[in-house]
């Protein structure tokens, strides 16, 4: 059961399979979207860790280099500054005009209509301000390095630019404002670790991580639907 990496049901474990889960307790460190699966160490390793260490230890356990998360989250970053640098507001600190966003390539549904086809991506790689992309990267970082190594690359990929996408045209079809940012695609990573841990339910028996981690998903995906009442992203 320690190298499932898809979305599909755990083989359900057998009598002496299940006793062993009891009495270990399901090892967090096998399901990284379970858990950090990090030991803390001693506290001679605690004081001699660097101040990026402490960083990685409480927000990104799992982080790597060569992963869709860390790629998406560059290009985040550096296409907003692209888009500062193009055109800003001059009565606001490091915050792209709205001409700027559109040029770049924001969620316009009129010119979506004139087969600007790549409109239907490029509003997930734009932010509106600091706020915006600050929040968006940094929830993006946490749950995505926890469900990529669970799933996989390709099905993190896959995930990420079909919710993107699925979100721009759902805003299209219901306003016709300028619209941009990642949130769709964060809204679909949510939906994927709440899916992973539904459809392993049965094979996750004796993880406390298990009902933990889903409620606090689905707290978090409440959360995130009200924001998005309050600001349209």
């Amino acid at each position: 059961m320690a190298g499932v990496r898809g979305f599909r049901d755990l083989r359900e474990p057998n009598n002496q399979e299940r006793q062993g889960l009891l009495q270990n307790q399901a090892p967090q460190g096998d399901y990284p979207i379970l858990g950090y699966g990090m030991s803390i160490g001693t506290p001679e390793e605690c004081r001699k860790e660097s101040f990026w260490e402490m960083l990685k230890f409480i927000f990104c356990p799992f982080f790597v280099i060569l992963s869709f998360i860390l790629f998406i989250t560059v290009v985040d970053i550096a296409i907003y500054f692209l888009t500062v640098f193009y055109d800003y507001d001059s009565e606001a600190f490091l915050e792209p005009t709205e001409d700027s966003l559109d040029t770049f390539g924001a969620k316009n549904p009129e010119k979506q209509h004139d087969y600007q086809v790549w409109r239907w991506v490029t509003p997930v790689v734009l932010h509106a301000d600091l706020n915006h992309i600050f929040f968006n990267v940094l929830i993006q970082l946490i749950l995505g390095f926890r469900l990529e190594p669970t799933v996989g690359t390709w099905r993190t990929a896959v995930v990420y630019i079909l919710s993107g996408m699925g979100g721009v045209l759902f805003s299209s079809l219901v306003s016709t404002s300028l619209a941009v940012g990642a949130s769709t695609a964060i809204f679909g990573i949510i939906s994927a670790m709440i899916a992973w841990i539904i459809m392993n339910w049965s094979a996750l028996e004796g993880n406390f991580y298990r009902t933990f981690t889903l409620v606090w998903l689905i707290i978090l995906l409440f959360l995130n639907v009200l924001l998005g009442f309050v600001r349209f992203i």
